[in-house]
């Protein structure tokens, strides 16, 4: 096994709320039979965090009522706020979350780079082309939030702290390399996206590398959320609207 497959695999092993979320009730069925996200590893794993109370609480599969009701009460929870802080989006602030990390390592796009994969090679989907897809929506907004991560794992959910712990403390000292040219490749993304905004006019600001529940807590409380095409954005979308907000979605018609 390669360097970049001994990486993705070691990943598995890292929190994943929204892979978490998707398959309770279904560990039977196709990659919900990773044993990463089952409840005896999640509740040992991370017992402070979202999903594990989602686990103890959901009482169907993909039961987002109750999700809906752990992030609404994490806003006001005091560990939330030790954890994340007190940071939400503002009231005329549009949030958006793109996947990067490991993501950019996975299939093919491991071979090619952010600007090949911003112009949408291989079908890409968290491109240009998407954000010209939501630009009509954004023309009447001035400021937009977005929420990322640069490497894989940075967002780990200390059970102990309530915190993020480093990536360092679950890799040795080999991925180094990988890890800076995963957050290199990362961050060039980044830049073309924020450059693509601030074109536009849009006053942009992000937030990076923030453990998955503050993550998921921040953005939910969007009074405006762009769904993108990742899984933690249609988990988002999902919260945001039982939370009142107003959530914008590519139009098929965007030039």
């Amino acid at each position: 096994m390669d360097l970049r497959n001994e990486a993705m695999d070691l990943g598995k092993k890292t929190y994943r709320l929204t892979d978490i979320v998707r398959c309770a009730g279904r560990r039977g069925d196709g990659d919900c039979k990773d044993q990463f996200l089952a409840a005896a590893y999640v509740n040992v794993m991370f017992p402070l965090s979202i999903a594990s109370e989602y686990l103890r609480a959901a009482h169907h599969e993909n039961d987002l009522d109750a999700l809906a009701r752990i992030v609404r009460e994490r806003t006001l929870s005091p560990l939330t706020e030790f954890a994340c802080g007190a940071d939400f989006p503002a009231q005329d602030e549009c949030a958006m979350h793109i996947q990067l990390g490991d993501t950019l390592w996975k299939g093919n796009y491991w071979k090619l780079s952010a600007e090949a994969l911003w112009s949408g090679a291989a079908q890409f989907e968290q491109g240009r082309t998407f954000l010209e897809s939501i630009s009509r929506d954004l023309a009447n907004r001035s400021h937009v939030v977005v929420v990322t991560d640069l490497t894989a794992g940075s967002n780990v959910f200390d059970p102990q702290k309530g915190t993020s712990s480093p990536i360092q403390m679950l890799r040795p000292d080999k991925y180094q390399s990988f890890l800076r040219a995963e957050e290199k490749k990362s961050m060039e993304f980044l830049t073309l996206v924020i450059t693509f905004l601030r074109k536009r006019g849009l006053a942009v600001r992000t937030r990076i590398d923030h453990p998955a529940d503050c993550d998921l807590v921040f953005l939910s409380r969007a009074r405006c959320f762009v769904q993108g095409p990742n899984g933690l954005s249609q988990l988002v979308a999902n919260m945001v609207r039982r939370l009142d907000g107003q959530v914008i979605t590519a139009s098929p018609n965007a030039p």
